[in-house]
């Protein structure tokens, strides 16, 4: 099985994904290490990490594609298998998942019902570290786009037929939430 937990940044993505491996031994790999590998590794590739995340997710979906098809034609290598990142769109995972039946399940997790403000309290009291060379007028310009990314990953979830979770009250029951519907059987 192939797991793709895409979502707004800061929603709890790498949260999911760490949970897994911890609970039920699934390996995983984030893609802002691609991302990041990329923009520095390969600058005429022209991947900039500033910009949104969709068009960084349409630019890398390619990469991306063939990394997920890869994993899941070498079954017996790659058993299980997660991918994770806020460049993953829903359709493009909508369309994988229908190419592959029964061999993918995705979830997008992102903080629609907050502001920007709710969203940075949370960011501070639980992630000090994160953002703290932005100040906070930075910080929030950087959440009020999260917030509307993951309004418009809610929208094309439910467009796509796809899970979409809210981490927006509380982060751990939602993670808890993602993590039983991607590793239960009767979730599918």
């Amino acid at each position: 099985m192939l797991y793709l937990v895409g979502g707004a940044s800061r929603a709890g993505k790498s949260f999911l994904a760490r949970r897994l491996l911890l609970q039920q031994h699934i390996p995983y790999f984030s893609l802002d290490i691609l991302m990041m590998g990329l923009a520095n590794g390969y600058p005429a590739f022209g991947l900039d990490p500033d910009t949104s995340s969709l068009m960084r997710g349409e630019l890398l979906w390619p990469i991306v594609r063939a990394m997920a098809v890869n994993i899941l034609e070498e079954a017996l290598v790659h058993p299980t298998y997660l991918l994770e990142g806020d460049e993953l769109l829903p359709e493009p995972v909508a369309a994988l998942s229908r190419a592959y039946p029964g061999r993918v399940k995705a979830c997008f997790i992102g903080y629609s019902d907050l502001t920007p403000v709710e969203k940075l309290r949370a960011v501070r009291q639980f992630e000090s570290d994160w953002a703290s060379y932005w100040s906070d007028d930075q910080t929030l310009a950087f959440l009020a786009g999260e917030v509307e990314y993951s309004r418009y990953l809610q929208q094309q979830c439910a467009a796509c037929g796809l899970a979409y979770f809210d981490s927006s009250e509380n982060l751990t029951r939602t993670v808890d939430e993602a993590a039983r519907y991607l590793t239960c059987p009767e979730s599918s």
